[in-house]
């Protein structure tokens, strides 16, 4: 047999769309393992992201640390096959506290 194209994948959820470091993020969609065994890795606006669990539809993964950007979230799959969902993250400020009121107590 010769070559035979497969559907490319498709990213039709990401929950949240921004976040900081250790962010969760949950990405839905169709093929998102590209037609390979697997996911093998998964980016935020440039920035690697740690997977937490991966399947055809689904992909968990934990945000990276960053400055505040915009950029891409780029699927790679084991098959080589590249998923991309254009300016689909952003990176966010980290919190800070500014004061505690009372500064004491039970």
């Amino acid at each position: 047999t010769g070559w035979e194209y497969k559907p490319q994948g498709n990213i039709t959820s990401i929950v949240p769309s921004s976040g900081q470091e250790s962010t969760r993020v949950t990405i839905e969609g169709l093929n998102l393992r590209g037609h390979g065994a697997a996911v093998g890795s998964v980016t935020l606006a440039g920035v690697a992201a740690t997977l937490v669990s991966e399947t055809n539809s689904k992909v968990i993964v934990t945000a990276g640390s960053s400055t505040n950007r915009t950029g891409d979230i780029v699927i790679t799959s084991t098959s080589g096959a590249i998923i991309v969902e254009s300016n689909g993250w952003e990176y966010i400020s980290k919190g800070s506290i500014q004061t505690v009121s009372p500064a004491s107590g039970q």
